[in-house]
């Protein structure tokens, strides 16, 4: 069952399965160590590509948050609202 549970961790990791002849030895076992290495290093850089991936959505929702909050846009919101209720001037505080 160890051999199996392995597999399915290198196929979940994304190690291909045409790559297996490369972690053989010479007697045509298959070196597990190497495998899962190989399976451990896949993981690893997928979770170094999602954290940086995490990190620009966090920059990107602030950036937004920051510009929908930012004074010159609630003027000019101020300034529809103003229009729309048919006034001409602003209260200014």
């Amino acid at each position: 069952m160890l051999d199996v549970d392995v597999m399915r961790i290198c196929i979940a990791a994304g190690v291909p399965l045409d790559s297996l002849e490369k972690f053989r030895f010479e007697d045509g076992s298959l070196d597990w160590r190497a495998l899962l290495a190989a399976a451990q290093s896949q993981v690893d850089e997928r979770i170094q590509q999602l954290r940086r991936l995490q990190t620009s959505i966090t920059d990107y929702s602030g950036e937004l948050v920051r510009k929908a909050f930012s004074p010159r846009r609630w003027v000019g919101a101020c300034r529809f609202a103003a229009d729309l209720a048919g006034c001409t001037t602003l209260p200014l505080r």
